[in-house]
């Protein structure tokens, strides 16, 4: 009768209808989760530099600004789009105390677009009192309100599209403005693709993503990551899909056979 009372005892959880919890079952589940966050973590690293880079064109802007500083890259495309929009208004920010990091070129500018060919009287040089993406959008927001302007097209280096687009758009909010951007590529040192593998990205696309978040917390501007990227990494997401689906899979019948 002991035993039997024993054996009934075993055997009791399974006549409740409480079935015992295999002993592997913790380890899959953290296997599962930890390869989820890991593949989500480096998708997300690999792809950092891409979802900086922002081309939001605009039809025959009303003016083209071409952020200060990376002058080697920025100008000669805010030349070609000035060629390509003749009544556009082309305009030059400058900061108040112009240095080789804020306005690299800043007294030859002018000249170098006459080089490419924009007339004298269609550039305009706007001051800025805060040295900074946020300082320049509100000044190009005042002299839109000044001209009566209502669309606009930014030019600026690669990684900084994002942050400009964002922040341009937060300053102008409400003013029923058009605003696009042109990522500076013609002459970039810019690889987003590969942003990993060279000093130069990765400082840049470091510091862009720690003034993103910064410009969020302190100028309340959003974060967002525009459609072309998006599509872009749900497209390689669906891409390599079947690759995890076999990774989840091998996990499972590992921790299956542990169990």
């Amino acid at each position: 009768m002991p035993r039997r009372d024993g054996m009934m005892a075993q055997n009791e959880p399974a006549s409740r209808g409480v079935l015992p919890r295999p002993r592997g079952h913790s380890r899959l589940a953290a296997g599962l989760a930890a390869l989820t966050l890991g593949s989500a973590a480096t998708f997300g690293l690999l792809h950092a530099g891409t979802v900086l880079v922002v081309n939001v064109p605009v039809a025959a802007p009303d003016a083209i600004v071409s952020l200060a500083s990376h002058e080697w890259e920025r100008l000669p495309v805010t030349a070609r789009l000035a060629c390509q929009f003749p009544k556009s208004r082309v305009i030059l920010t400058l900061p108040p105390y112009a240095s080789r990091n804020n306005c690299h070129d800043c007294s030859n500018r002018l000249q170098t677009l006459m080089t490419y060919g924009v007339r004298r009287d269609r550039i305009a040089i706007v001051p800025i009192t805060q040295s900074s993406t946020y300082g320049e959008a509100l000044a190009v927001r005042d002299y839109m309100r000044r001209t009566g302007f209502r669309s606009l097209l930014i030019v600026t280096s690669t990684y900084h599209t994002h942050r400009a687009l964002a922040t341009f758009r937060a300053a102008l909010e409400g003013n029923g403005a058009v605003v696009g951007v042109m990522p500076a590529d013609q002459q970039t040192y810019a690889r987003p693709s590969r942003w990993w593998t060279r000093p130069y990205d990765r400082w840049y696309v470091t510091y862009e993503w720690s003034a993103v978040f910064w410009y969020r917390v302190r100028h309340g501007v959003p974060i967002r990551i525009n459609d072309v990227a998006w599509r872009q990494l749900t497209r390689l997401d669906a891409e390599r899909a079947p690759l995890r689906r076999v990774t989840f899979r091998a996990l499972a019948m590992n921790q299956s056979v542990a169990v």
